[in-house]
């Protein structure tokens, strides 16, 4: 069950950022600045949550 639920919330993330793709409405200002820091990194930031970019990003440095 934990599974489905987990694969739903990150089908309905990635239908939401399908929708929106220009636009970065849900993430915070601070989100966006990880992203972008992600991005300018080269770490891949698809089908990851911020925290797991930001897991990435502290591991690179």
């Amino acid at each position: 069950m934990g599974n489905a639920t987990s694969e739903y919330r990150r089908g309905l993330k990635e239908a939401k950022k399908a929708m929106f793709e220009d636009s970065d409405t849900e993430y915070t200002a601070e989100e966006r600045e990880i992203i972008k820091a992600a991005k300018g990194m080269g770490i891949s930031v698809e089908n990851k949550s911020v925290e797991e970019i930001a897991s990435e990003i502290l591991a690179n440095s």
